[in-house]
């Protein structure tokens, strides 16, 4: 049967294995499309966790060079340009960052609900920086959002939406 009876997760392939119409150029076209698409699936679905993770440990090294105040006040211009968030888009350096951020703050500050959620905040044999140094080998965007998107970090990187009630 070329019709598959469920969903196809991957239609390119489908096209490539059953479309007998297909000159061999159109395969090759649609080959390289799937390929280039398949090389980057990675990094889309991990583009939150790694812009942020790069903006906080740029951070942390920046921080242990004890720059001096106009080099310092350099790299915060810098870094508010790339870091700040978008009007009605998100910014992935932003969230991200911001992301990062919190999973250090709960792991070294967690409140009462935040220790009750995660069994190891708090806990002084592992540090916030070490949480983050050991779920961003981990994480992906999805699972980072999940677990530490909370409404602070909504606030801060402008995730939300209002309009005024009549």
């Amino acid at each position: 049967a070329r019709v598959p009876r469920g969903a196809e997760p991957d239609v390119l392939d489908f096209l490539l294995r059953h479309a007998p119409r297909l000159d061999d150029w159109e395969r090759d076209v649609i080959a390289t499309i799937r390929d280039e698409a398949t090389y980057f699936a990675p990094q889309r679905r991990t583009k939150i966790a790694n812009e942020g993770f790069a903006c906080w440990i740029h951070g942390q090294i920046i921080n242990g060079l004890q720059l001096d105040t106009a080099e310092f006040m350099e790299y915060n211009r810098l870094n508010a340009e790339v870091t700040q968030p978008h009007p009605l888009a998100v910014n992935p350096y932003n969230l991200g960052l911001a992301l990062w951020q919190e999973v250090e703050r709960i792991h070294d500050r967690p409140t009462a609900e935040e220790a009750e959620r995660f069994p190891a905040a708090g806990d002084p044999a592992l540090s916030g920086r070490e949480r983050v140094l050991e779920l961003a080998a981990t994480m992906d965007d999805a699972a980072l959002v999940a677990s530490y998107l909370t409404p602070g970090v909504c606030e801060g990187c402008h995730l939300f939406a209002w309009e005024r009630q009549s």
